[in-house]
């Protein structure tokens, strides 16, 4: 039996995490999981404990604990580690100290770590890249999480690369009674936001101009939630901006870090979801080439139809599940969503059942075939 060790260094992509451990335990695989306290108490991540064996970080230095995994993967004789977030200096330092000779997989999550500046100090810009570069040598495979950014990948000529979707959380939703999938609209129309309030990864200003340019009638049909914790410097400037436009009605948001049980049980309530990016957003240029959105992740996971602004590429197949509108003028896309039949809205959800990426046994097979080609 192949043991396969998933590493999360810090508390990022547990819900990339997830799927990974699903698939390698329907591929026969024993899996190992190393993460901190924190994480380990995750719903999600929790919800996993009777079926693989955790490798928790209480309160030890992570160089103490990257150690640690050394001499563990020695003793269990643990056959190739998956690294699911390798982005930190820090992290890139102890993976070059303690763990280059072990096969590894790295999933990547921005493509543009790899190349650009990440740092303000030119000298720390200098050593990281230095570190990376070793790092990147000793990496036997690289993931990333959609068709898009592997072509991108290519075309950077960044070797060994290969892409998947990880989209599959049926067990945890079905223990937690969280239904998927949605066939008629609610009304009012709820649309979805997804993360934390940071005005440099959305166009938040766009959704006050887009329902302040409603007539009054379609704007009391509209209702956005803010999906993730408003308790940021930005969420508090967007609280009063809501405030001083009258708008409280139209937004429901929280104060407080979502669990993934409340959190996927709001995605699924959910008509639409927004990305909510244009070319007004500082990360825009990032987002359209180099990441993708956890809002792409959670519309094929939950088949939520977007709506999204024409800045934003999407692929051509995402056509029949995407309201458009130009630029940041989100109003005409609140307008054709509220004025969307029922029969329409289930032709957008019904159109997902064609997407490969939410095929399990595909996905797993493109993920298991990694796995087995560096083993082989």
């Amino acid at each position: 039996m192949v043991k396969v060790l998933i590493i999360e260094p810090r508390k990022q992509h547990l819900e990339v995490l997830y799927p990974q451990v699903k698939f390698l335990q329907e591929g026969d695989c024993k899996v190992y999981v190393a993460v901190s306290s924190e994480t380990y108490n995750l719903d999600l991540i929790k919800f996993l404990e009777d079926d693989i064996t955790f490798i928790v970080r209480e309160k030890e230095h992570l160089l103490f604990f990257m150690k640690k995994l050394k001499k563990i993967i020695q003793k269990e004789g643990i056959d190739l580690v998956v690294m699911n977030t390798l982005e930190g200096s820090l992290d890139l330092y102890l993976y070059n100290l303690f763990l280059r000779n072990i096969k590894t997989v790295r999933v990547i999550h921005n493509l543009d770590f790899l190349f650009e500046n990440n740092y303000s100090n030119p000298l720390k810009n200098y050593l990281v890249k230095r570190i990376m570069t070793k790092v990147n040598s000793k990496v036997d495979y690289n993931l990333v999480l959609n068709k898009e950014i592997y072509s991108t990948a290519r075309k950077l000529n960044v070797k060994n690369i290969d892409y998947f979707y990880p989209v599959f959380f049926r067990d945890f939703l079905e223990e937690e009674g969280i239904t998927t999938v949605k066939i008629n609209k609610s009304s009012p129309v709820k649309i979805g936001v997804q993360g934390g309030v940071y005005f440099n990864r959305r166009n938040y200003s766009s959704l006050i101009e887009g329902l302040n340019g409603l007539n009054i009638p379609i704007k009391q049909k509209v209702r956005i939630y803010i999906i993730g914790n408003i308790a940021t410097d930005d969420g508090e400037k967007l609280r009063k901006i809501i405030r001083a436009n009258g708008l409280d009605n139209n937004f429901v948001y929280f104060n407080k870090y979502l669990n993934y049980k409340d959190y996927f049980k709001l995605i699924s309530e959910m008509d639409f979801l927004m990305p909510l990016i244009d070319r007004q957003v500082g990360s825009f240029s990032k987002y359209n080439n180099f990441k993708i959105t956890s809002t792409e992740m959670m519309a094929l996971a939950f088949k939520k139809p977007l709506i999204n602004s024409s800045d934003f590429k999407l692929p051509d197949r995402y056509n029949s599940v995407v309201i458009s509108y130009p630029g940041s003028v989100v109003s005409e896309g609140f307008e054709k969503a509220v004025n969307l039949s029922n029969i329409e809205y289930k032709n957008m959800v019904d159109y997902y059942n064609d997407f490969e990426e939410r095929d399990f046994r595909k996905q797993q097979e493109r993920y298991l075939k990694v796995i087995n080609k560096i083993l082989d």
